[in-house]
C-alpha cells in the first residue's frame, strides 16, 4: 500500500495541530530528562502564525528540527516567531534565506526582528570564529568600533564565549 501524504505547506491548519503535538511531546521528555531547568513550552499566536506561512521544503522533518531548537533555546515558555525563525536560519537548510526573504509582508512582519535575527547569527558566528577577540571579531564583520559589537551582542544577547 503507497500513501501519499501532501507537503506541510498544503496542510493548511493541521500543521499548527501537528506541531502542537510534538511540542506536547518534547516537553514530556525534555521535562523528564532536564526536570531542573526545562520550562514547559507553548507556541504564541505569533509562532502559529509563522508556522502555517512556511513553505517547509524539510516537511515534517524540518518542522520537528526548528521546534526543538527553539523549545530548548528558549527561555520563555511561549514560544514565538523570532524563536522558530532563529531556529530556522540555524538549521541546515540552503534554502532558509530564500523562505525568509520570501516571507509576507504585513501581518505582524517586523522587519527590526528579522534584521536582529541575522545580526545575532552574524555576531555569534564572529566571536567564535574570532576566538573572542574583539578587535578581530570587529574586523570580521566590517564594524568601525569594537564598542558597536560590545553593544550589539549585549542588546541581542549574544553570549561573550566562544
Amino acid at each position: 500500500i503507497t500513501l501519499k501524504l501532501p507537503p506541510l505547506r498544503e496542510r493548511g491548519k493541521d500543521i499548527v495541530g501537528l506541531a502542537e503535538s510534538m511540542l506536547i511531546g518534547f516537553n514530556a521528555q525534555f521535562s523528564k530528562l532536564h526536570a531542573s531547568f526545562y520550562v514547559e513550552k507553548f507556541l504564541s499566536a505569533g509562532a502559529k502564525s509563522f508556522i502555517r506561512k512556511q513553505t517547509w521544503p524539510g516537511n515534517v522533518r524540518e518542522l520537528r528540527n526548528a521546534l526543538i531548537q527553539s523549545a530548548v533555546m528558549s527561555t520563555d515558555k511561549n514560544l514565538t516567531e523570532a524563536d522558530l525563525a532563529a531556529a530556522l536560519s540555524e538549521l541546515p537548510n540552503s534554502s532558509n534565506l530564500a523562505n525568509e526573504l520570501e516571507r509576507p509582508l504585513g501581518d505582524g512582519f517586523d522587519l527590526e526582528k528579522q534584521l536582529d535575527v541575522f545580526r545575532k547569527q552574524y555576531l555569534s558566528r564572529a566571536w567564535k570564529e574570532s576566538n573572542g577577540i574583539k578587535v578581530k571579531a570587529t574586523e570580521l564583520l566590517g564594524l568601525k568600533h569594537h564598542q558597536t559589537l560590545t553593544n550589539q551582542m549585549t542588546r541581542l544577547g549574544v553570549p561573550f564565549e566562544s
